[in-house]
């Protein structure tokens, strides 16, 4: 294999340690991201406090080292610091103040590497008045005003993986600055203005006309979910050209020259919409699921079925873009999703699971030039955990 066909196989981001010191959700997919893209993430963790949520480790660890350290610890901080000298990024979730008490907050790690990228990921920010706070995905969708106007999503980790995929595009901007400068900084994420971002259109609005009206999806009476005869769909005929072949498709020609509803103006004002939605409840109620979808998309108005996972496992075109991975799992598999892009026409890289908490404790320190007699008294003294050493 060449130089570059090993480069291109190992991902463009080879040859890039990250320290991992995120938890939950949000900084360990930022991570992960830029491990799917070829960088050594040695991920640091604390076997007394293992993340509860199985599946949401298991989803979000992958291509990532584990090396478990007590950063309680003089020896354990050590460890840590030992580590980041040997990388070119380190990334934290921690409550603001938590790593500058343990002396590796980004003003003392910067002032002594200037070259190093400092990632910081929070709920509010570093500092101001909600600075201290502890935050979550649903506490920042209720407090960005997301849940004001009805965009909760319940299951999915909206902000959160709003937060995890910016930042982990700000980590690869820095280190682009990096490569051509030669100077490190800091990278700040705040989750509220995630879920800020989330809103850009809505805000606009608001903004201008005091209103998000026309703005969300639930001011359209044809684009939203229905029920067929066997299935729900969702129809999106947001333009005046998509409500006329609507209306082709579904044999009401007639609505399509109503003067109540022939604009989108028209059909969005509340007393028109208020007739229209019943209208064609019903009618689509008449419809196949599979017949109104198949129809709808040759006439190029946007729908879809409302699918179940099954039925998206299945799908061709997920299996041509090679969306999932069939990762090893104790005595089977779990699908892991890769990331939405390509690049060169290949999806990122699969190299390893998740690892438990400390599997790779031992290998890393090994590396760093940790004789085995240093180890041993590490472990020993309850600083390092190593997975293949545990009773």
């Amino acid at each position: 294999m060449s130089d570059q066909a090993q480069h291109d196989a190992e991902g463009p981001l080879s040859g890039v340690r990250v320290i991992d010191f995120t938890m939950a959700f949000a900084g360990p997919l930022s991570t992960m991201l830029l491990a799917d893209m070829g960088a050594d993430v040695i991920k640091i963790e604390d076997v007394s406090r293992p993340e509860s949520l199985e599946m949401m480790r298991i989803s979000l660890n992958r291509n990532k080292r584990s090396v478990s350290v007590n950063l309680k610890t003089p020896e354990g901080l050590q460890v840590a610091r030992d580590l980041i000298a040997t990388a070119q990024v380190v990334v934290s979730s921690f409550r603001p103040g938590v790593m500058a008490n343990f002396g590796l907050g980004a003003e003392q790690l910067l002032a002594e590497r200037p070259d190093l990228v400092y990632a910081s990921l929070s709920g509010y920010g570093e500092q101001g008045p909600s600075a201290h706070r502890r935050s979550m995905d649903k506490i920042v969708q209720a407090e960005s005003g997301l849940m004001s106007i009805g965009a909760m999503i319940d299951q999915v980790a909206l902000v959160d993986c709003t937060a995890g995929t910016t930042l982990s595009s700000a980590i690869v901007a820095a280190l682009f600055r990096r490569e051509r400068t030669g100077r490190g900084g800091l990278v700040q994420g705040r989750l509220l203005d995630a879920g800020l971002l989330l809103q850009m259109p809505s805000i606009a609005s608001f903004s201008v006309h005091g209103s998000t009206d026309g703005t969300a999806v639930a001011g359209y009476p044809v684009a939203s979910l229905f029920d067929t005869a066997d299935g729900a769909v969702f129809i999106a005929a947001y333009y005046d050209w998509h409500w006329r072949a609507f209306c082709d498709v579904v044999g009401i020609q007639h609505l399509a020259e109503d003067p109540r509803f022939v604009t989108r103006e028209q059909r969005t004002l509340p007393e028109n919409a208020d007739i229209l939605r019943p209208m064609l409840r019903d009618l689509i109620a008449t419809w196949k699921r599979d017949e109104l979808v198949a129809a709808l998309d040759k006439a190029g108005v946007m729908v879809t079925a409302i699918r179940t996972y099954p039925e998206i496992f299945a799908d061709p075109q997920v299996e041509l873009n090679k969306t999932f991975i069939d990762a090893p799992y104790r005595d089977g598999t779990v699908k892991l999703v890769r990331p939405p892009f390509t690049i060169d026409d290949r999806p990122t890289r699969f190299v390893r699971s998740s690892p438990d908490i400390g599997d790779d404790t031992v290998d890393v320190l090994t590396e760093m030039g940790y004789d085995q007699e240093r180890i041993s008294e590490l472990l020993n003294a309850d600083v390092i955990y190593d997975t293949a050493l545990r009773d």
